[in-house]
């Protein structure tokens, strides 16, 4: 079995949720890699922003 997750931020920054796929191994390619780490990130920014979560641009950071 491998698993590609990312977190789920609260409106304070904490991490309150994960999103995670997973597949057994004799699915798994280096393209369904690419794309299931690319919709699970976008999921979990998605799901983040709609629970208040803003993220930090480079300007904010300094």
């Amino acid at each position: 079995m491998i698993a590609i997750g990312a977190p789920v931020f609260d409106l304070f920054g904490k991490v309150i949720a994960s999103l995670v796929v997973s597949t057994p191994v004799n699915r798994f390619t280096r393209e369904k890699e690419t794309l299931i780490q690319y919709a699970v990130r976008e999921a979990s920014k998605t799901l983040s922003r709609r629970l208040g979560f803003k993220e930090k641009t480079s300007d904010q950071q300094h």
